[in-house]
């Protein structure tokens, strides 16, 4: 198996001429006492001795389980293996004259792990050499770790920048760091100690045990302004608590990390690669169902999705993880987070709180004016976190008072006088404070405001180092080291990665290792948000423009090694570009070419977001028009989207759209054209226009369309007859409404409609002549292609089970009901699914099981839904003869006339109803509601509805008397349930009508 693992090589230095000059007993004992002892500390660690190699030892963290800290656990052996080493070295040097030394490696990576038969195992990859290699580039007495090691133990253990190393058989360089003395200075990071904060940590220390013991969820947000230490203290308690498992997602000041950011730091925290977590965890249809919906929304792939699909995911994975002991989710700086993410982390509050997870977000407080109502719920708090006392900050400031002393009487002030003054400037903001103690200490004068402090911290920088700071805010919170040198200018030195400036800057205090990826660029974040801030709005606007092309250039380069779709990223850095030229340029052709190309790639972020069904495509499309000038064609395809991503129920949201580009187009004719499909489309959902009518003013549009070269306006006036088709029940010339439609999305590559076209074309052909065979097939197809959205499961896999049914594979539709209960999302979701199962049952001949269902379900769907399932009750009852039952279902006086407003399916209760007068011996108000029936579905062609209205009239027939006509609309239903191919049902028309002799003679 593949493992990710922390590898420890020990060797002796000078190992043949120690051999040559002790006698081989005296030297055995040593190397046994040497190996003896580093094995021991190995162990005290939770590593593994996995071989020795002559007089080197090789040690494994991570197999057989992995720690989070297993690089931290690593670095501490190699430490106490030098200690151990010096004693051992003493007591040789008394007994045999000879001093014993040691080199240590140690790196991180990948390897494959073999387990023997025996329970040992060995491990073998290029991390294992690369630790060798390490270990022998180190001098004596000496520690050497890789870049990623240095990474994964941060700020805990300081470390030297020693540099590049090409090791042997190596093409490219590794960073090399060496493990300082714990007494020693150089190279650490220095920061200010953590103080305060007791009571916020220990009511959050409170929760976090209540969690573990109880096993119950929280949810939890710090509020505070910027340099509070919200972020801080957060991480200082989750570090200080042991068997708590962290998963921590960071929000990006820009949004260039598209609308789930934070979620794909997150997965990224669970493993090296998640998705073999994912796999490793579930049974291989579950994890195909999870790994699909997360890489949709991380834009690993195009595949559509929802934030309930994500929800349901995420869900599954960290209440998996849960039961393997308790879990922190911190959501960090969320507000930066998109309104989808927002909404991913409030609706994944709920189904957690019955696990040990405690949800942690921390945010400033403008998170509430987008947001007010945020926090609230069982198990929920909202707390703020308050500035620091002065005493608090006194202790802050405890390590730095000799400089403050020295600072002090220069300016002729006692350090009681100066403290008290840099205490009250920084209001017990303790990031403030931290950076006014920096310019009191180095003798320079303080500045006026919060703003100029941070500018003077800048100022302080040699210009290589503000330069990387100035980069990195354009990048945002978090970014590549190697990313800066492209982005800051257009020739870039090709042997400067950054990491030596990023480390001169770390020591400073100014940035901090970032969470790691796979991506092989080393990631920073800025220790301070409002230092990023203003080196950022430092900039002039001209520079920030072209920095922030280069940077969407750079990542557009990059984007293979970064994983994932860039397209998001890409596109907001080009917009950026264009919204500071186009406020400072008086270059006309430069500011048409940044805003074309900021055009065309926030289309295709938006296209993307459309395509993964991600809630904001809409507003993205709708925040491409001041991108384009007044008039340009493209503005229909762009509006185009907009409304086919509006809800079209919703008439406010289709008029929204329209009204926004009317601002644009100022009545161009072929806008007058496309703005009238859009609305009929509304018009026609809120029933202020009829089908019929509709269907003819779309047949107008569709004509004044061809005037027009645009596809984009084909489609939507095209759209709008589709629906009223569909309203009218004339489903098979909807149906070819939607082929020509498909057609039409092809020519313009408008993958999005084409997908929606595809469920069109399910839903069409279910109720129209086509074969169930055929449709059958498209279900399939659908159902593949929307695999990621499990929302979209949840509608397609009912319709098979009918399907199915319909066909006479009565194993099929039992499997796929049986898949639908198990996908569930609730009580409510069957119920109103339930038709298709119990139209299952009725094909199957069940009539009597398939009322029973529906009229479980009755009292747990809509108004319209229950007069529906209602009728479709009492015509299964009279399908088995039992008349009394069908009269106790049948609500209201049977021989009232069905008004237009009831909300009936067209003809439906007058269908049932002439039965029942019929029974009831009432046969010339029966006769005319078979007219009736007959009358609201002239023209449909929907071979089911017509074939079971044919068995209500040929029942009601056959208890008036009248066989011969009772036969021909008998005949009728078998031909029209042939023409779609339910051969079944056609069978049970005769079982039907016998069932039918049962009601005669009732008065």
């Amino acid at each position: 198996m593949r493992k990710h693992v922390v590898i420890l090589f020990v060797d002796i230095v000078g190992s043949t001429s120690l051999g040559e000059s002790l006698d081989p007993e005296a030297l055995r004992a040593s190397l046994s006492r040497y190996f003896d002892a580093i094995s021991r500390i190995v162990w005290k660690y939770g590593g593994t001795v996995e071989k020795f190699i002559g007089d080197a030892v090789m040690a494994v963290f991570g197999v057989p389980a992995t720690r989070e800290d297993d690089a931290l656990r690593a670095v501490s052996a190699a430490t106490d293996i030098h200690e151990a080493m010096r004693d051992l070295s003493k007591r040789m040097q008394a007994r045999l004259g000879q001093r014993l030394r040691v080199r240590v490696g140690i790196n991180s990576g990948e390897v494959f792990v073999t387990h023997q038969p025996d329970g040992q195992f060995s491990v073998t990859g290029d991390a294992v050499n690369v630790a060798a290699r390490l270990e022998a580039a180190a001098g004596p007495d000496e520690t050497y770790v890789g870049d990623t090691v240095a990474a994964l133990v941060g700020t805990q253990v300081p470390l030297d920048f020693v540099a590049p190393i090409t090791h042997r058989g190596k093409t490219e360089p590794q960073d090399v760091y060496k493990v300082a003395d714990r007494d020693a200075r150089s190279g650490d990071i220095r920061r200010s100690p953590f103080v305060g904060r007791e009571v916020e940590l220990r009511d959050l220390g409170g929760i976090a045990d209540r969690s573990r013991r109880l096993g119950q969820g929280w949810f939890v947000t710090y509020v505070g302004e910027p340099g509070i230490g919200k972020n801080r203290m957060v991480a200082h308690l989750l570090d200080e608590r042991d068997g708590l498992r962290v998963l921590r997602g960071t929000a990006q000041p820009l949004g260039t990390d598209g609308n789930y950011g934070p979620l794909n730091k997150l997965l990224s925290s669970i493993g090296e690669d998640w998705t073999q977590t994912v796999t490793s965890m579930f049974d291989e249809r579950t994890a195909t169902a999870i790994i699909r919906r997360l890489e949709s929304a991380t834009a690993r792939s195009e595949e559509t999705t929802s934030t309930d699909d994500i929800v349901w995911a995420v869900r599954k994975v960290i209440s998996r993880l849960a039961l393997g002991g308790p879990i922190a989710v911190w959501w960090k700086d969320i507000h930066w987070a998109s309104e989808p993410m927002l909404d991913l982390i409030e609706q994944l509050v709920e189904p957690l709180l019955t696990y040990p997870v405690v949800t942690i977000c921390t945010t400033r407080p403008e998170l509430f004016e987008r947001r007010p109502m945020w926090g609230g719920g069982q198990q929920s708090r909202v707390e703020p976190v308050d500035p620091l006392e002065p005493a608090e900050l006194r202790e802050m400031a405890a390590e730095r008072m000799s400089d403050l002393e020295a600072a002090a009487a220069d300016s002729g002030r006692s350090v009681e006088v100066t403290l008290d003054a840099l205490i009250r400037r920084s209001d017990g903001n303790p990031q403030v404070f931290e950076v006014l103690l920096e310019c009191m200490c180095d003798g320079e004068e303080l500045p006026v405001s919060v703003h100029t402090l941070f500018e003077a911290t800048l100022d302080r920088l040699t210009p290589m180092e503000r330069a990387f700071c100035e980069v990195g805010s354009i990048l945002g919170r978090e970014f590549y080291a190697e990313a800066v040198g492209p982005v800051r200018t257009a020739q870039p030195d090709p042997d400067d990665d950054g990491n030596d400036v990023a480390h001169r800057l770390r020591q400073l205090n100014i940035l901090e290792l970032g969470d790691q990826d796979n991506s092989g660029f080393t990631r920073y974040q800025f220790a301070q948000s409002m230092l990023m801030e203003t080196a950022y709005r430092t900039q002039a606007r001209q520079v920030r423009s072209e920095r922030h092309l280069r940077a969407a250039d750079w990542i557009a380069a990059h984007a293979e090694e970064l994983q994932g779709s860039q397209r998001r990223a890409i596109a907001e850095h080009v917009r950026k570009a264009y919204d500071e030229i186009a406020l400072v340029s008086s270059d006309p052709s430069l500011i048409a070419n940044v805003r074309d190309r900021a055009a065309r790639v926030s289309f295709e972020a938006a296209e993307e977001l459309d395509l993964r069904g991600e809630p904001g495509a809409r507003a993205a499309y709708l925040a491409l028009i001041p991108l384009y000038a007044d008039g340009d064609p493209r503005l229909h395809d762009v509006a185009h989207r907009a409304f086919t991503r509006s809800d079209h129920t919703n008439f406010q949201e289709v008029e929204e759209v329209v009204q926004l580009f009317d601002k644009k187009f100022d009545e161009a004719p072929a806008w007058l054209v496309h703005r009238e499909g859009m609305l009929l489309t509304g018009r026609l959902n809120s029933a202020a226009t009829t089908p019929l009518e509709g269907i003819g003013v779309a047949t107008e549009l569709i004509g004044d369309a061809t005037g027009f070269d645009i596809p984009s306006i084909a489609l939507d006036v095209g759209w709008a007859r589709m629906l009223a088709y569909g309203l009218a029940g004339r489903m098979t010339e909807g149906l070819g409404e939607v082929s020509r439609l498909s057609a039409v999305a092809e020519e313009l590559e408008d993958r999005p409609v084409r997908r929606r076209l595809t469920f069109a074309r399910v839903e069409y052909g279910m109720w129209s002549d086509e074969p169930a065979a055929m449709v059958l097939e498209d279900v399939n197809q659908a159902i593949s292609s929307g695999a990621a959205q499990h929302e979209r499961i949840l509608s397609l896999l009912p319709l098979r089970v009918w399907l199915r049914a319909m066909l006479g594979d009565r194993p099929g539709a039992t499997e796929d009901w049986e898949r639908v209960e198990e996908l569930s999302s609730g009580p409510d979701y069957l119920a109103r699914e339930t038709d298709r199962w119990a139209m299952a049952l009725y094909s199957f001949g069940d009539a009597r099981q398939a009322a029973d269902a529906l009229l479980e379900t009755l009292p747990r769907i809509g108004h319209i839904a229950q007069l529906d399932n209602s009728m479709w009750i009492v015509r299964m009852l009279l399908r088995t003869g039992d008349l009394d039952a069908a009269l106790e279902v049948f609500d209201g006086d049977v021989e009232a006339p069905t008004m237009e407003d009831d909300g009936y399916a067209p003809g439906l209760r007058e269908s049932v109803a002439a039965q029942l007068l019929a029974a009831t011996g009432n046969g010339e108000l029966a006769l005319q509601r078979v007219r009736e029936a007959r009358e609201a579905t002239a023209g449909m062609s929907m071979p089911i509805t017509l074939a079971e209205q044919a068995v209500d009239e040929a029942v009601t027939l056959l208890l008036l008397g009248d066989r011969s006509g009772a036969d021909d609309a008998a005949e009728r239903a078998r031909r029209a349930y042939r023409r779609k191919g339910a051969d079944i049902m056609a069978d049970h028309v005769d079982d039907w009508l016998n069932a039918a002799e049962k009601l005669r003679g009732r008065d």
